[in-house]
């Protein structure tokens, strides 16, 4: 019996998918789209919750969902267990969930890109795979650089269309777009991740190639001395040619378990100093929020390096062991029992959208690409704001005379500023610091005088004003 084939089609005002209008056999939705083996976040639970009919498991979900503490049981299951998608839904067998459900709620599987390991002009391999039923189709699935899973399915004899095209990158923050490679001529600290060695070994071979004279440092990790060191040789030919500096880190062959974001220490914001670069290249998922953090931690600037281009990145595939392993190391299991006791010294807490880190808060640096800088300025702005509306509410409540046209105009432009100002804490479009500060500075300049108006309208009606609280 043939594979059913399944229709993408949109719902009107739906966010764009790399599968609309495509016809793709349910099976390639299930294996290539849908991410059944990740960690559903706590907003898809939280979905679910809405769709069960039974009470029992629409109450176990919401829980879930919402209890935010160190030793919850999303915690644990997130963090110490192995809890996918599909161990979720097998949970709740009661749930009615269809195909159409988990392609708009359930998180998606993020393309993959990697790098060819050698000094090619930054190009990579990209595969092209006909995954419709119908061969006339223009809907194509496109595999770049190893594209080992697509592979690993054809047949001796099998037709694939292969090209060479510039290699691509993808922010957190920006549309995909083409790789810009670090200035040879600059220093360059790279951090290294298991087999993110072998890009690392390429921006090594890019640099050399064009004769860069700044200086590299490779920060490097793997699991075991001697079998797991590729490229030793190579990267000793460079050492030894004095360029090179290699820090390495076997996790493995110690009694605790260290990486090279451990080897970091204030010497490295020296040695990128103003017009340095800074890349990383290893698992996806957390762990590239997790080496900003060690960045940070030694006094590196990353939010200006990045604003610069001067901060590079090649994540591939996300590995969950991995992932806890690190959280586990980087205090990600500290003893506080509730989420603000863990973030309270952090950089930033910010859990305003459905993306946020681990489904809790991002807290170094937001997975959307905003800095703590900006998270900082949108809390000034909300605070602001309430300073403007503590008066303004007042001054509503002594009520305006009719023939008070200017007090109308000024409750009028408080109504409008004060949505403006809050929806720009809203929305992940605009990240410029100044246009923050400038708010901040309208709202101020507002709020004096609406406070003014009140005490007038106060001293009118011979009542005494509501002092502002401190807290």
């Amino acid at each position: 019996t043939a594979a059913p084939v399944i229709e993408v089609v949109p719902l009107r005002g739906a966010s764009k998918s790399r599968i609309d209008g495509a016809r793709v056999p349910a099976r390639a939705l299930l294996e290539q789209v849908i991410d059944l083996s990740g960690v559903p976040p706590r907003s898809f639970l939280e979905s679910l919750a809405t769709l069960a009919t039974d009470a029992e498991e629409r109450r176990t979900l919401e829980d879930l969902a919402n209890d935010l503490s160190a030793t919850s049981e999303y915690e644990h299951l997130a963090s110490a267990t192995v809890f996918s998608l599909v161990d979720a839904l097998e949970r709740f067998p009661k749930l009615p969930v269809t195909l159409e459900y988990l392609l708009t709620y359930a998180p998606q599987i993020t393309p993959r890109t990697y790098s060819l390991a050698a000094d090619n002009g930054a190009y990579e391999v990209v595969f092209k795979e006909d995954l419709t039923a119908d061969a006339s189709s223009d809907h194509k699935v496109v595999h770049r650089g190893l594209a080992t899973g697509a592979m690993a399915k054809l047949q001796p004899g099998d037709a694939l269309a292969v090209a060479f095209a510039p290699r691509h990158t993808t922010s957190r923050n920006t549309e995909t777009k083409t790789a810009h490679l670090p200035d040879p001529g600059r220093r360059l600290c790279v951090i290294a991740l298991g087999t993110g060695v072998s890009t690392a070994r390429f921006l090594l071979q890019h640099r050399r190639k064009r004769g860069g004279a700044g200086d590299v440092r490779l920060y490097y990790g793997f699991r075991h001395a001697g079998k797991d060191d590729l490229f030793a040789d190579e990267f000793q030919r460079y050492v030894d040619e004095g360029w090179l500096d290699v820090r390495r880190v076997a996790s493995d062959d110690q009694d605790e378990f260290r990486t090279p974001m451990d080897l970091l220490d204030e010497s490295v914001a020296d040695f990128v100093g103003a017009d340095g670069h800074v890349a990383y290249c290893g698992l996806g998922g957390e762990v590239p929020l997790l080496v900003e953090h060690a960045l940070r931690r030694v006094g590196v600037d990353v939010a200006t390096m990045k604003a610069t281009g001067r901060y590079h990145e090649e994540a591939y595939s996300k590995d969950k062991d991995v992932e806890n392993l690190l959280l586990e190391r980087g205090g990600g299991k500290a003893a506080a029992t509730t989420l603000a006791g863990r973030v309270g010294r952090a950089p930033m807490f910010c859990f305003q959208c459905e993306q946020t880190f681990k489904g809790r808060g991002c807290h170094t640096v937001g997975v959307c690409g905003k800095t703590p800088r900006v998270a900082a300025l949108q809390d000034l702005v909300v605070h602001a704001v309430k300073r403007l509306g503590f008066y303004a509410h007042h001054l509503a409540d002594l009520g305006t005379p009719p023939e008070d046209a200017a007090t109308t105009r000024l409750m009028a432009e408080t109504d409008h500023l004060i949505l403006k100002a809050l929806f720009s804490t809203l929305t992940n479009v605009n990240f410029d610091e100044q246009r923050f500060v400038e708010l901040v500075g309208t709202v101020n300049d507002l709020t004096a005088d609406v406070e003014k108006a009140y005490r007038d309208a106060c001293a009118a009606a011979k009542r005494e004003p509501v002092a502002m609280p401190r807290s």
